[in-house]
């Protein structure tokens, strides 16, 4: 898997991150964040085509970000990646995904979990 982690205009890390993983192309955008929260949009296109394969809302605790950056010695937004590119790999692998699924991955402190839209 390859990964590029650019930095928007604003400066915010991982604002747009970009992974390949067998025929999917990932990408996710923060698009807001709060005292408690931030929300991050993850999608997965086919590599060849363009074709949108899934969506998923990633929304997630700042206090559960706060905890695994420590941890792992890195910065909110890279653990909400990681979360999300973990599940995304699943998602792949399975197949569990058909023509433009929505998922909602939430992250809280100690634990994560997926749903289907």
């Amino acid at each position: 898997m390859s990964r590029n982690q650019p930095r928007d205009l604003c400066g915010l890390y991982c604002a747009a991150e970009i992974a390949n993983y067998e025929k999917a192309m990932f990408s996710m955008y923060l698009i807001g964040m709060g005292m408690t929260r931030s929300r991050y949009e993850f999608t997965a296109h086919d590599r060849k085509t363009g074709k949108l394969l899934f969506g998923m809302q990633v929304d997630a605790s700042a206090r559960a970000l706060e905890a695994r950056a420590l941890k792992a010695n890195t910065n909110n937004d890279a653990q909400a990646v990681a979360v999300a590119l973990g599940y995304a790999r699943q998602i792949v692998e399975t197949k569990a995904y058909g023509e433009g699924n929505r998922f909602l991955l939430e992250v809280e402190a100690g634990s994560s979990s997926l749903h289907s839209k």
